[in-house]
């Protein structure tokens, strides 16, 4: 049975080398030009894992394909000699390819795609008729000629799911008045999901102690900000950071400027680190937790969903122990959620 996780730096060398294959047989079916030696290159898939857009494909625990899927605009689709289906919120198929073994790795993709959104879009080159083939069988129309970074053209195409049978989602708009784009968008790709990155697990951690007393669709809205401002979130950056850089932080409109909120990251971020040194890992300490379990409670009505439990309670005293700040039980329970700890979509919605 073919499955879909996160990819990590361990599956570093496994996706380099199909990589390596994948350019072979693109030349071996005359398409010596869309993949040169060395792509992608090693900084874009190190990005795409750190931002958690890379996907691997799994049998039996051998990696067969591998994958990058992001929601939101692709800078190289706003210019395109044609027109696209339409200007909604879209999700973009980068890098797929697979070790040549197993079929149905582009089926599982998309299949992967649609559940995240319901407007995909890819391009290929035009001497990839394999590629455009399988685009094309799967119910993406030809949209025009788009350009990418180093100038060169590609075929892009797009597909629009059927809208007409609406998903469900938990009845909830997660602190907003009315569920915005953003909140939607998290709710659906995001919450809930099972994290494993320890950069993430970190991003995670600060931007829940920064909701306190704000909405977390504020927060969403600012998160590019926050991510910018934080180095990534890079715990070994924000480990280091100095009253200088607090003055800066202090100074930027794009997030939330509140003193004891940014000194508390840099102090999680040293005690992240230590977690760390300890564990070999974020991801290995706080998944222990629950054995590496996720736990679902099957939720059907919002009173039925706690703002803390035993486990929150219990993980927020063993971190404040361990000298984190911002790490009551609400909020951990929040975080809990955020990482896939905890799964509270409501039984009906399918994105659970």
């Amino acid at each position: 049975m073919l499955k879909i996780r996160s990819t990590t730096k361990q599956d570093f060398e496994a996706i380099m080398e199909i990589y390596r294959y994948a350019r072979e047989q693109m030349r071996s079916n005359g398409n010596p030009n869309q993949w040169y030696d060395k792509f992608p290159e090693a900084s874009t898939l190190s990005n795409d894992i750190d931002r958690n857009n890379s996907y691997v494909i799994e049998q039996d625990g051998i990696i067969c394909g591998v994958f990058t899927f992001i929601i939101g605009k692709e800078p190289t689709y706003e210019r395109i000699e044609g027109s696209w289906k339409n200007d909604d919120d879209y999700g973009t198929i980068h890098r797929i390819a697979s070790n040549g073994k197993i079929k149905g790795i582009f089926d599982i993709c998309l299949k992967f795609c649609e559940n995240k959104i319901s407007n995909i879009r890819i391009d290929t080159h035009k001497d990839n008729k394999i590629m455009q083939h399988l685009i094309e069988k799967n119910g993406f129309e030809k949209c025009g000629i788009i350009y990418v970074e180093d100038g060169s053209p590609r075929i892009a195409y797009q597909k629009t799911c059927d809208t007409n049978t609406e998903k469900k989602r938990c009845d909830f708009s997660l602190g907003a008045k009315s569920p915005s784009k953003t909140s939607l968008l998290y709710h659906d790709t995001r919450w809930c999901k099972p994290e494993h990155r320890d950069n993430e697990l970190f991003a995670m951690l600060v931007l829940e102690g920064m909701q306190a007393g704000v909405s977390w669709d504020l927060i969403l809205k600012k998160e590019a900000a926050f991510r910018r401002a934080f180095d990534g979130f890079d715990p070994k950056i924000v480990a280091n950071y100095d009253e200088q850089k607090t003055e800066q932080l202090m100074n930027d409109k794009g997030i939330i400027r509140n003193r004891n909120k940014i000194n508390a990251a840099i102090t999680n971020a040293r005690a992240f680190i230590k977690i760390q040194e300890e564990f070999g890992s974020f991801d290995k300490f706080i998944w222990s937790f629950t054995n590496g379990e996720t736990i679902d409670h099957h939720l059907s009505d919002i009173k039925d969903m706690p703002t803390k439990n035993e486990l929150s309670e219990k993980i927020g005293k063993e971190l404040k122990k361990r000298g984190f700040k911002f790490v009551g039980a609400t909020i951990i329970y929040s975080y809990l959620q955020g990482i896939g700890i905890i799964n509270d979509h409501w039984e009906y919605c399918d994105y659970r």
